[in-house]
């Protein structure tokens, strides 16, 4: 009985909310099929498996120059099958855990003395579903998902002196976009994000 009472407490001060937001507009109430409350719930829960392998190595054994030169490397790979709570059927879906590629990488090459460093890195992630939307998506699209991206980055230091180091940043220097996508079948595009590359000029100063 105190369950049934905090649910209807909880859904009259969402609907007071939604008629609240009503404001002008004609024939606007929450009984109308515009519409929609959500909630979510504890699922069943699935299993997670994978491996993540990192390597270093710097490049000391070459001669003269060569031998400031370094890479270091990352594989991560995951297998996840998750079931989620179908509100609309009341059962249960399969798919991946959100947020979670399933391989990605990273590559970087370095060049390191006291006075200077830069480095190179190569980023790529596998297609993830959207963690805001869940399973199953919105607008009775069974997913929803981000796209594979790759980006390529370059950092570099050199120390003027001893206390003054001037740094400067390239971000997504192959102005890799991002799009997110509905309908595992279709794959419409829903959303695309263009940050172009980003530049960072900087000066650090040690007292």
């Amino acid at each position: 009985m105190l369950g049934a009472s905090v649910r209807l407490r909880l859904l009259t001060a969402v609907v007071s909310v939604a008629v609240a937001a009503c404001g002008s507009i004609a024939n606007c109430a929450p009984e109308l099929p515009i519409w929609t409350f959500n909630s979510t719930v504890n699922g069943e829960g699935g299993k997670l498996e994978g491996f993540e392998v990192s390597y270093q190595q710097p490049f000391t054994f070459l001669p003269g120059a060569l031998q400031n030169f370094g890479v270091i490397l990352n594989y991560t790979a995951v297998d996840s099958e998750i079931d989620y709570v179908n509100p609309q059927t009341n059962t249960t879906d399969k798919a991946d855990l959100t947020g979670l590629s399933n391989s990605a990488y990273n590559a970087t090459l370095y060049y390191e003395t006291q006075r200077f460093g830069a480095r190179v890195s190569a980023a790529y992630r596998d297609e993830y579903l959207d963690p805001t939307a869940g399973v199953p998506g919105r607008d009775g699209n069974n997913l929803e998902g981000v796209s594979e991206t790759t980006t390529i980055d370059a950092s570099a230091r050199f120390s003027v002196t001893d206390n003054i180091d001037v740094t400067f940043e390239g971000l997504n220097l192959t102005d890799e976009f991002q799009d997110q996508w509905v309908d595992d079948a279709s794959r419409r595009l829903s959303f695309y994000h263009h940050t172009g590359r980003n530049y960072l000029l900087g000066v650090r100063v040690k007292f």
